[in-house]
């Protein structure tokens, strides 16, 4: 693959990057994408700043290209880490929360009421009492 890239590039090192870069793109989409928002939108923004540098390099013949490849590296990690903290990380936080919750919570086991005693929830056979309409509130 890099040899193929470096005949494009005319560079080794610039097509070992881009190599790189491609694959942190993978393992950060597989690893921290889990919200919809972020699997549905963060690629298309990868691939923009990705299309970026490769249309840049055409267009000025490989001039400046390794200026290029760092603007659009610092482009993605910008997105990277803004899709972090607004989308992935209040999921995590949340998740953690219900977690606590459910920590928290007393255990059922044998013995513990799962519904309200009879006197509570109106079970008894007695009729409930309305409030007299009578008394404004």
């Amino acid at each position: 693959m890099e040899a193929i890239m470096s005949e494009f590039f005319n560079d080794t090192t610039t097509a070992f990057y881009i190599i790189l870069i491609v694959w942190l793109a993978d393992q950060y989409d597989a690893i921290c994408c889990h919200t919809s928002t972020s699997k549905r939108h963060w690629l298309r923004f990868f691939y923009l700043y990705h299309f970026a540098f490769y249309a840049y390099h055409y267009r000025f013949n490989g001039q400046y290209s390794s200026l290029a490849l760092v603007t659009s590296w610092l482009f993605i990690q910008h997105s990277m880490i803004y899709f972090f903290h607004h989308y992935e990380l209040p999921a995590i936080l949340q998740q953690v929360r219900i977690q606590e919750m459910l920590l928290q919570a007393p255990p059922l086991g044998p013995g513990t009421p799962t519904a309200l005693p009879d006197d509570m929830n109106n079970n008894s056979g007695a009729p409930a009492t309305a409030p007299d309409s009578a008394t404004p509130c």
